[in-house]
């Protein structure tokens, strides 16, 4: 069984997306890297990783759906 659940999102912008998250309430690691920005989502702490878009085609290994074409 999983006993943990990490979310990877891809972004634009990291500077960006870290000030509209942190207006929302979200909060964020200590700890910045280059490329990705880690976020914590409720009482669990469920880490959600910004990163950005060529880091996260490394990351996953795919293309990112441009889903305005769907």
């Amino acid at each position: 069984m999983t006993k943990e659940l990490w979310l990877n999102l891809p972004v634009k912008n990291l500077e960006k997306s870290k000030e509209f998250f942190a207006k929302i309430g979200f909060s964020f690691k200590d700890r910045e890297m280059e490329n990705m920005i880690a976020m914590e989502l409720g009482e669990k702490k469920v880490p959600i990783m910004l990163l950005d878009k060529s880091t996260f085609k490394i990351a996953s290994q795919h293309e990112i759906t441009d889903i305005r074409r769907l």
